[in-house]
């Protein structure tokens, strides 16, 4: 049910700014995978979508350039977005100051652990995901 849930929410987040929707998708995954569901894991894996992304992640945990860069790119701009659109709040209340500093820090953290994930080299494809 959880993978069913990473799913709905996956989507949600392909259709809405500032919401990842593959990490959801990873989610997903990984629990079909757990649960051992070869149904909806080859729906997964073969989506033509995000499966490439996914059989990318699954099988060599690999990250092409350009969707780290859109990653990173999304994150740097929704982070600092949050923290202008909040300024108001922090800067009547410096107790508040927590606020910009938890959403800078989770920001760093987003983009450094998708930095250090390896780079799918260029021109390496994916096998197919069977329908089996």
């Amino acid at each position: 049910m959880l993978g069913f849930g990473f799913v709905g929410t996956g989507i949600v987040g392909y259709l809405t700014p500032g919401l990842p929707g593959t990490v959801f998708m990873i989610l997903a995954l990984g629990c079909f995978i757990k649960a051992a569901n070869g149904k909806q894991i080859a729906w997964l894996l073969s989506h033509p979508q995000f499966g490439h992304i996914l059989r990318d992640w699954h099988e060599n945990k690999w990250i092409s350039a350009r969707i780290k860069a859109v990653s990173v790119s999304c994150i740097v701009f929704f982070s600092l977005l949050s923290v202008f659109m909040l300024r108001p709040v922090w800067t009547r209340k410096p107790s508040l100051v927590v606020i910009p500093v938890s959403i800078v820090s989770m920001a760093i953290g987003g983009v450094a652990y998708i930095l250090t994930r390896r780079t799918k080299p260029v021109g390496a494809v994916a096998r197919a995901a069977s329908t089996n």
